[in-house]
């Protein structure tokens, strides 16, 4: 005897997606279909609240680049490592492991920076940024207010973050500051 199954389906959303296999009586049939990739979960107001304590710190630290102050950086990062530890511990999933890949570099950032020439702390700083816009992109709550910027002219990762809008590009400094572009999260 022979079953036929005719599935239609037309996607929702431009969501991550996931295969799934589906068993049909004694027989295992890979049916080319996806599901939505599993939501992360919704941030608790701890976790945001300590993402927002990382933003700050961040935030002063990219301050400091774009004014080619490397040495107001160290204080920052350590600041930033310590309140990612934190916010890390506080959150689930993606944010959590974002989070806590931003201590390791903030804290890297914070230990190297005293001897690094600028060009280093500003590739070491856009590591920084790398982990923390991956943070950030986990949900949207955690976004808000924020601004995102591209410089294509910075060696490495080419995004940063900023409280407010109007471009200070912590990769080229006061030379080049507004040179950068506008992303999206």
């Amino acid at each position: 005897m022979t079953r036929r199954l005719r599935v239609e389906l037309t996607p929702a959303s431009s969501t991550p997606r996931r295969p799934l296999l589906v068993a049909l009586g004694a027989t295992l049939a890979v049916v080319a279909l996806t599901l939505p990739a599993a939501a992360q979960p919704s941030p608790t107001d701890a976790a945001i609240d300590g993402v927002r304590g990382v933003v700050e710190a961040y935030d002063a630290a990219r301050a400091a680049l774009a004014a080619d102050r490397k040495d107001d950086v160290v204080t920052p990062a350590r600041q930033l490592a310590e309140r990612a530890r934190r916010a890390a511990t506080a959150s689930e999933g993606a944010l959590a492991s974002s989070l806590a890949s931003l201590a390791e570099e903030a804290a890297r950032l914070g230990r190297e920076a005293p001897h690094a020439d600028l060009t280093r702390a500003r590739a070491l700083f856009g590591e920084v940024s790398r982990h923390l816009v991956a943070a950030l992109r986990s949900h949207p709550r955690l976004r808000e207010g924020l601004v995102l910027y591209r410089c294509p002219m910075a060696r490495g990762y080419q995004l940063w973050v900023q409280r407010r809008a109007g471009r200070e590009n912590p990769y080229m400094g006061p030379n080049m500051l507004t040179c950068g572009t506008d992303a999206s999260f």
